[in-house]
């Protein structure tokens, strides 16, 4: 496996497409925050992708392809990965990767992916308290600064709180002039806005979130994308609000599957 550089990307990016299955790393190709490992340069057949992000999740590229020597070696170069992040990292891989990743090094936690979206943007979508969540504008980055730690997921993959309102979009509630419910779009390419939502423990079960996130897909809907909805299968609260929304679980890309290893 060797490091390609940014000279390489273009045909990484051409292989990896923008689908609902390929939406993150695609985003993190594009604006070249990322290191990429492959099989060769020139046109590499599979690889591994590492995003430039505290404690990221590792993607991997080409592996329906690879003959089981090859599944191999790609085991044995995601178990030896250094990320900077302890104790453990996440990597997103196809199931027949987790037997070699297993056999070097300790898997803390093992979830099937799902995926849900729309297989075309719906024409009477409603939004059903219009106006209760409003848009976020630069100027509210501060609000989404001071929201608890555990919320930092929401803008990560854009850097900052500042960059998620400039180049991506989100949606919050607030109360007594204080941000208390948001859904961002965690990563946003041409076709697909990969949601995420949170709100302040003392504010849940208000229906904020959903207010938020309606507010969000109709925004994605009015700029000709399909917003994402990535969970794990033990989710069943967001497996139901998925429902809730009428999105369609569109299966697991070859049983995707998030591992967490140590």
């Amino acid at each position: 496996m060797i490091r390609l550089d940014s000279r390489q990307l273009e045909t990484v990016i051409g292989r990896v497409g923008d689908t609902p299955f390929t939406a993150t790393p695609y985003f993190f190709l594009c604006r070249g925050q990322c290191d990429v490992y492959a099989d060769h340069a020139g046109v590499p057949r599979f690889g591994v992708i590492v995003p430039h992000t505290p404690c990221p999740d590792v993607y991997t590229f080409g592996v329906d392809a690879m003959s089981a020597a090859e599944i191999d070696t790609l085991a044995e170069f995601l178990a030896s990965l250094e990320t900077g992040c302890t104790p453990h990292y996440g990597l997103v891989v196809p199931a027949t990767l987790v037997p070699g990743i297993r056999a070097r090094r300790s898997i803390d936690l093992e979830v099937e992916g799902l995926c849900f979206t729309y297989r075309e943007i719906p024409p009477d979508f409603r939004v059903h308290r219009p106006g209760f969540a409003r848009r976020l504008a630069p100027g509210d980055a501060a609000e989404l600064q001071q929201l608890p730690p555990d919320a930092r997921f929401l803008y990560q993959a854009f850097g900052s709180p500042a960059a998620l309102l400039v180049e991506g979009a989100a949606f919050g509630v607030f109360r007594r002039n204080r941000l208390v419910s948001v859904a961002s779009t965690l990563v946003l390419t041409p076709g697909y806005g990969d949601v995420g939502v949170y709100t302040v423990r003392r504010h849940r079960h208000r229906a904020y979130a959903t207010d938020c996130v309606e507010a969000l897909f109709a925004h994605l809907f009015a700029t000709g994308r399909r917003p994402l909805w990535r969970i794990g299968d033990r989710q069943k609260v967001a497996i139901y609000f998925a429902e809730k929304l009428e999105m369609e679980e569109i299966g697991t890309n070859g049983r995707e599957v998030y591992v967490e290893v140590s």
